[in-house]
């Protein structure tokens, strides 16, 4: 029988630890992920194998008397290596650490069993999610808002959230704990499964991926600096005015901003013609599932972005806007934002809405203030020294030397 018959899912997956939880979310967001990077809340059956492959749980069904001859020789060539390095009881070197995993001496779910668990587990979702009508989404609904097509296709039970993932993720534990033997409880199994399985199994992806400057990881990172920290505290106020002045509040969840809650604030602030539109659906999505790694939050929450996720996408915004300028440090580019925020929030249109009247929606301290001057300064005594170099004339004569005041607007423009 399924653990979900036997009905102790719910209690397997409330006794994970906070670590196993986030290394299963994060794993469950990487192979969502997979053929449309911006989807990190629905897994189909396709996705779940190569998961569990990827795992070395699952058996490869394939045949051998399709498999070419030269591939079939350096496939017994690195089974024969393995071997050798198992019998001198010594670790593998890093580069030899590939897909699929070798946690287990050898793959023992079948297709037809991976199958059956993906299709039970789904089953238990469309259970415990009967009888709540789905809501209608808007017209001009984007990708990420609560009327998605990701939580249609839960309801229609072709692919599975996250909650059914862990389900399916228990029922697969409790199948490797048969098969190393009765040693541990039914609630540790799947504990075990996250940190001694999908742990290294993260590792080697995130490894590949790398992380640059401006991924969330690197910027949730860099919000939590104490200057950022400061100034982000120092116009808290204004920021609250700036989050409720584009959430949606409809009376069911706490206000929360959606993708296209993001998308008009980048309209509005003259950001959206700098980004692509597939930019501003990642970084929602990725500001989103950061936030789901950092709190537990239910199904509904998880697709929404809170105050704490608004000013994490700022600083991905700061990043994208201002990158390729001056080197600038992450609390320089959030001040650069500001700055901007606060010349557009000063215009008639957003400045009635947004409640800003003599003083700047968002205050920056003293330092920050004199650091964007000096910055603006030093970029302006740039642009009059370039104004101010000599200009050169080609004239029949030959060339001659040109002083900027002996030339007119469109001279100059000429001679650039």
């Amino acid at each position: 029988k399924s653990l979900a018959s036997r009905g102790v899912t719910q209690r397997i997956i409330a006794s994970l630890s906070a670590d196993a939880k986030r290394v299963a979310s994060k794993i469950f967001a990487h192979y969502a992920s997979f053929g449309d990077p911006l989807n990190r809340c629905k897994l189909n059956s396709l996705k779940f194998q190569r998961l569990l492959r990827d795992c070395g749980i699952l058996k490869l069904e394939t045949s051998e008397n399709f498999t070419p001859p030269t591939r079939r020789a350096r496939s017994s060539s690195l089974v024969a290596a393995r071997r050798d390095a198992e019998a001198q009881d010594r670790d593998p070197a890093p580069s030899d650490l590939q897909l699929p995993l070798r946690v287990f001496p050898k793959p023992f779910l079948a297709k037809v069993e991976a199958d059956l668990i993906f299709v039970q587990a789904v089953k238990q979702q469309g259970l415990s999610t009967r009888g709540t009508p789905p809501s209608r989404p808007p017209n001009g609904t984007l990708l990420g808002t609560s009327g998605d097509s990701g939580a249609s296709k839960l309801q229609k039970g072709t692919h599975m959230g996250l909650d059914a993932f862990l389900g399916a993720l228990a029922e697969v534990a409790t199948r490797c704990r048969d098969r190393r033997g009765e040693r541990a409880a039914s609630e540790l199994s799947l504990e075990e499964l996250c940190l001694n399985v999908l742990l290294p199994l993260l590792e080697i992806h995130e490894g590949s991926l790398g992380a640059g400057e401006d991924s969330v990881q690197a910027v949730a990172e860099a919000m939590r600096q104490p200057a950022t920290t400061a100034l982000i505290e120092h116009s808290r106020p204004g920021l609250e005015r700036l989050f409720r002045g584009y959430a949606v509040d409809n009376g069911r969840f706490r206000p929360h901003w959606d993708a296209e809650s993001l998308v008009k604030f980048c309209q509005e602030f003259e950001m959206y013609d700098e980004l692509a539109y597939l930019s501003l659906q990642r970084i929602f999505q990725d500001c989103v599932q950061q936030e789901n790694f950092s709190s537990v939050r239910n199904e509904s929450e998880s697709r929404q972005l809170s105050f704490s996720g608004f000013t994490l996408a700022l600083g991905m915004l700061s990043y994208k806007v201002y990158m390729g300028t001056a080197p600038l440090t992450p609390t320089e580019r959030l001040s650069a934002l500001f700055s901007r925020i606060n010349n557009l929030a000063s215009l008639p249109g957003l400045s009635a809405r947004l409640g800003v009247h003599q003083e700047p929606l968002l205050p920056l301290p003293r330092s920050q203030t004199q650091q964007r001057r000096s910055c603006s300064s030093s970029l302006s005594s740039s642009a009059a020294a370039a104004a101010n170099r000599p200009r050169y004339s080609f004239a029949s004569s030959g060339i001659s030397k040109i002083s900027p005041g002996e030339m007119s607007w469109a001279a100059l423009m000429h001679a650039n």
